[in-house]
């Protein structure tokens, strides 16, 4: 018996899947073949056990990266505001904080289902959730890239790069003028990406018309607050290892370093979190560092890796019980 029309298109749908998680998970593979390799061979021969860990600049760390993301609750906050849906700034951190933990997951939808998911339950709606954390996450990322480029001079170029850059002035002015022209464009591209890359399942009927050039400008600026905290993480996790790292006239440039690492980690799809990826560039931005060396980009990148995983499980966590308490008190 021929299979049907429906059965066809069934069985070449599921083709497609696993041809892409084939695709996905061979990359990510890749990746962190390379990075691990690189790092090895930047490693050389010191022996890991040599290298002592203070807790207080870990937790200087972790406090500075959590400390990072809360303009970012607050402005995910305001957009779900402008679109009418009215939350308490307690149970946006709550789902923001416990979203981030999505991000692990195979895909980028796990961070829209968990933060929707528990707005959903606090009687908010999990359309209007879903669509503006798409927003707010592209928005994000973008500002970092953009941030991390035009602070890259900042951080030691490599000489084929340098010779090419008449003045270092001019990467982060261009950048600057380039975003405040391109603002409406830069609106309107996040309304179409916010739509296509929600999964119609969550953002239902909701539409992103109400982001507006006033929003992404906001945006824009909270970020750039938000950016500087990830940086200064950094700094503190080098100086973990090493207190001499930390020296606070190169916060532009762990600031530029982390940015970078991370919008170019989240492009790469088929990396839960941007792991490998994230970590490779760090390590690449960090050896050229004369400060910093190679062996320490190492020991900084993996370091970091950890402080910001463990701060999202313990964050996460503790607001998932305090909101279930809190509710439960009500």
């Amino acid at each position: 018996m021929n299979a049907t029309p429906v059965d066809s298109a069934a069985i070449t749908d599921r083709r497609r899947r696993w041809m892409w998680r084939i695709i996905k998970w061979g990359l990510c593979a890749a990746v962190l073949l390379f990075v691990g390799l690189r790092a090895r061979d930047l490693w050389q021969t010191d022996d890991l056990r040599e290298i002592t860990v203070s807790p207080q600049w870990v937790v200087a760390a972790a406090a500075a990266y959590l400390a990072g993301w809360l303009p970012s609750a607050w402005f995910w906050r305001r957009v779900m505001a402008a679109f009418g849906e009215r939350v308490t700034f307690a149970d946006a951190a709550r789902a923001y904080f416990c979203g981030h933990l999505g991000k692990y997951f195979p895909g980028k939808a796990g961070v829209l289902l968990i933060r929707a998911g528990m707005l959903k339950g606090r009687g908010h709606s999990a359309a209007v959730a879903a669509v503006t954390a798409t927003f707010e996450t592209l928005l994000m990322m973008g500002a970092g890239l953009a941030i991390g480029l035009a602070l890259f001079p900042l951080t030691n170029w490599p000489p084929a790069i340098a010779r090419r850059i008449p003045h270092p002035a001019m990467m982060p002015l261009g950048i600057v003028v380039a975003v405040g022209v391109s603002l409406p464009v830069i609106a309107f591209l996040l309304r179409n990406l916010a739509a296509m890359m929600t999964p119609r399942d969550l953002a239902g009927e909701k539409r992103v018309e109400r982001v507006d050039v006033k929003l992404v400008l906001l945006g824009l600026g909270v970020f750039c607050l938000s950016w500087p905290l990830h940086g200064l993480s950094l700094g503190c996790t080098l100086a973990a290892f090493d207190p001499d790292l930390f020296d606070l006239r190169d916060w532009p440039m762990w600031t530029g370093a982390v940015a970078l690492s991370a919008s170019v980690g989240f492009l790469a799809i088929f990396a839960p979190g941007g792991i490998g990826v994230r970590e490779g560039l760090l390590m690449e931005i960090l050896r050229i560092q004369p400060a910093v060396g190679e062996r320490p980009a190492v020991i900084a990148a993996l370091l970091l890796r950890l402080v910001w995983v463990s701060a999202e499980i313990l964050a996460a966590a503790g607001l998932y019980w305090l909101g279930g308490k809190r509710r439960s008190d009500d």
